[in-house]
């Protein structure tokens, strides 16, 4: 029995390096099982590996809420760029606004688009503040600025510390040509 124990422990260590500890549990109970029944029954050398389970179980990055509301945050931003403008032109409601190195979303508009996404705004807030990724005043999860000319609470996003977050990306060029627009054929 002590000899099962210490490789499920093992297994259990080394899965715990790529995933969270839950699933590294789980996976070093199966691959214990696997490496005692070819020990016990197939004794053919084929148990399953560490190698062999990785590719099926997600990475703690994959798995961290915060990570996943970091990604749904970075779309959504780009998703309502035209409602960051921080004017009114009457069409369109003002979210917040976007400057050269910050963006400023109004309080109430994160708080009710992290709700609607499922992504609870406070721990998220929390972990945006832990990782620098927002600038804010003391002892809060905003900053006051006037949008509009309206003193307002905003979360303010720093968008430097965004991009190294995000790592490397290519950069989609802006076609002065929309690539919607049909060209009629001629000459047939």
């Amino acid at each position: 029995m002590e000899e099962i124990r210490e490789i499920y422990d093992k297994l259990s260590e080394e899965l715990s390096q790529h995933t969270t500890s839950k699933q590294a549990g789980a996976a070093a109970l199966i691959l214990t099982a696997d490496i005692l029944m070819d020990m016990l029954l197939f004794e053919d050398g084929k148990a399953l590996t560490v190698r062999n389970l990785l590719p099926h179980l997600a990475s703690t990055k994959e798995v961290d809420q915060n990570e996943r509301a970091f990604e749904w945050l970075s779309n959504w931003i780009v998703q309502n760029r035209a409602k960051l403008t921080g004017a009114s032109d009457g069409n369109v409601e003002v979210w917040g606004k976007v400057s050269d190195d910050r963006d400023y979303i109004l309080s109430s508009v994160f708080r009710n688009a992290c709700e609607s996404a499922g992504q609870p705004s406070v721990p998220f807030l929390n972990w945006l503040r832990r990782n620098g990724l927002i600038d804010h005043d003391e002892g809060a999860f905003t900053k006051l600025v006037r949008i509009d000319g309206i003193p307002s609470r905003c979360v303010c996003l720093i968008k430097s510390e965004f991009q190294k977050r995000q790592g490397d990306f290519a950069e989609v060029p802006v076609d002065e040509v929309d690539p919607w627009t049909v060209t009629p054929v001629t000459g047939a």
